[in-house]
């Protein structure tokens, strides 16, 4: 878990390379490309992970592909950006037993997005088999909120939300005070584990808006509008 000190470098460092992080779309999360970079996550910086990757090039274990390099370097930013999240999420939530973990969504069309949106546990279900593939599934399948950005002004912009840890903060606040109310549940899902999604959303003029999964677990997704906008 990061510290104080640690988060504020991070932070910083995700926000100056957030609109050099290549979006990547279309390809799910797969083992015989994390395989090739088994320290994937280890990496302090962007430029750490890339010197490793052209390591990896030179060897001959990693192909000098793009599309794989894309891959890495959107795991690791997506990684990153979501131990922030949980740095956040635990200033706010006295007690809990959650992961919060990034995602990209494998599509960024908007009618997806949509459909999500309404059907959050459709996601959830998609999210949790794409997780049973990872290498790493003999541990244990943990408690997880999934977070999810999308912005329908470009999808590019997902790495500027990503990165927006202040607007995040102010999201997290709102979702620690709902898990605090005593006749609030999490989904079910797994084996007795519980899990729940969080969305936060850039509109074509500007706006943002979040919400949770499990605020209406029979239904859609309820939108908040938030009072700031990205520059």
């Amino acid at each position: 878990m990061l510290n104080s000190e640690q988060f504020a470098t991070l932070n910083q460092h995700l926000n100056s390379i957030c609109h050099t992080v290549p979006y990547k779309c279309g390809r799910t999360q797969t083992k015989d490309y994390d395989r090739k970079l088994p320290k994937l996550f280890q990496y302090a910086t962007y430029g750490e992970l890339n010197e490793a990757i052209d390591r990896g090039v030179e060897r001959g274990i990693i192909p000098n592909d793009e599309e794989q390099r894309c891959y890495y370097q959107n795991r690791w930013f997506t990684y990153s950006s979501s131990i922030c999240d949980q740095y956040l999420f635990d200033a706010q939530a006295s007690k809990h037993n959650l992961d919060l973990t990034g995602v990209s969504l494998l599509s960024n069309d908007s009618q997806y997005l949509n459909y999500t949106l309404n059907k959050p546990l459709v996601l959830i279900d998609a999210l949790y088999k794409q997780e049973a593939r990872n290498f790493r599934y003999h541990r244990k399948l943990r408690n997880r909120v999934f977070f999810v950005c999308h912005s329908f002004v470009s999808p590019d912009r997902e790495s500027m939300l990503r990165t927006a840890f202040d607007v995040k903060s102010e999201i997290l606040e709102d979702y620690a005070k709902l898990l605090s109310n005593p006749s609030h549940k999490l989904f079910d899902y797994f084996n007795s584990r519980v899990c729940d999604i969080i969305f936060l959303v850039e509109n074509l003029d500007g706006t943002l808006e979040y919400g949770f999964g499990s605020d209406n677990p029979k239904g859609s997704i309820r939108l908040k509008q938030l009072s700031t906008k990205l520059n």
